[in-house]
């Protein structure tokens, strides 16, 4: 028992350096790609299009062309890294699986990777909506009512106390590969 924990705990450990290396590698261009995709999906529900979404490294500018900005004005930026470190965590959590490389364990880490990338998208929407519901004063009143503006600011909170590790554990629980000890256990009840 303690041997296989040992063997787990590295095999997490292994995954975790490995995440933590693709991660802090890749976090430039996955920023790139989740601006397009929030920008893409906050357009969606606006006419006209008004909203841009800039990368500048690791950063997200968000630009409204109806509020331009002055010198005077704050500037919405999103940091990416912020909400994107959970992928870490997804990696580390696949890895430790007594069965890491197995079929069933690799393509849901694809298909958990995947719906990460749509939880990313969510959480920068988050962002960018409680900024639209709380900073423009009349305009925010006339276009959001009092609940979507409650519920616009309370978003990009939920998602950065219990949605950034939240998402990944429930991914991680639905997508997994069976453990090794609870495979034996179901074949054995199998057989009684």
């Amino acid at each position: 028992m303690r041997k296989s924990l040992f063997r787990l705990a590295g095999k997490g450990a292994a995954g975790f350096l490995v995440a933590l290396a693709v991660w802090f590698g890749l976090s430039t261009p996955y920023t790139r790609l989740l601006a397009a995709l929030s920008e893409a999906a906050v357009r969606v529900t606006e006419r006209p299009a008004v909203t841009s979404i800039t990368p500048v490294g690791t950063l997200m500018v968000v630009d409204r062309t109806d509020f331009p900005a002055s010198p005077s004005s704050r500037q919405l930026a999103v940091e990416s890294t912020d909400i994107t470190f959970n992928f870490i965590l997804l990696v580390t959590l696949f890895a430790a699986n007594g069965r890491a490389l197995s079929d069933r364990n690799v393509f849901g880490f694809v298909g958990a990777a995947f719906a990460l990338v749509l939880v990313h998208v969510a959480a920068v929407v988050s962002f960018v909506k409680a900024e639209a519901a709380a900073s423009y004063g009349v305009w925010s009143a006339a276009h959001y009512g009092l609940v979507a503006r409650h519920f616009w600011e309370a978003a990009p909170f939920f998602y950065s106390i219990i949605g950034v590790h939240g998402s990944v554990f429930a991914l991680w629980w639905l997508l997994r590969a069976p453990s090794i000890a609870s495979s034996q256990s179901a074949s054995s009840a199998k057989h009684q």
